[in-house]
């Protein structure tokens, strides 16, 4: 947990598996809410790897070129075997907007998720490219 300057706290949390919220309450001191756990769909493996390799490419064009994200996010990008969790480390240094942000939490589907954010990626590499080209030397 972190108090920032402006009074919000940022929570870092790390799920085990991905869940929809099917009942909210709040007793007046603290919210709970009941979780379905959510199935993931069968994949085409070939079609994942392909999906992978691209992401990971893709994001290693985004690191180069942007300098506020540390060069070893890239290695431990491509440590990462599980393509959910290198789904989720790359939405984790994209500067997405909050509804971008639900968007991603909410597909289940991990070929989906990788898709939607090497177009968000894509986006991101032409804006720091023309930011680049119009940076004094």
């Amino acid at each position: 947990m972190l108090k920032l300057p402006d009074g919000t706290v940022k929570v870092l949390v790390e799920g085990l598996q991905r869940a929809r919220i099917s009942a909210l309450s709040d007793n007046g001191e603290h919210f709970s809410a009941k979780a379905e756990y959510l199935e993931s769909p069968t994949i085409d493996e070939r079609e994942q790897e392909v999906l992978v390799r691209t992401a990971i490419s893709q994001f290693e064009g985004y690191i180069k070129l942007n300098k506020k994200i540390p060069p070893e996010v890239l290695t431990v990008a491509d440590s990462i075997d599980d393509p959910a969790r290198l789904a989720d480390t790359i939405a984790a240094h994209m500067p997405l907007k909050l509804a971008d942000k639900q968007s991603v939490l909410e597909m289940s589907d991990v070929n989906e998720r990788l898709e939607y954010l090497m177009a968000m990626m894509e986006s991101e590499i032409d804006l720091l490219q023309v930011e680049n080209a119009f940076a004094p030397r």
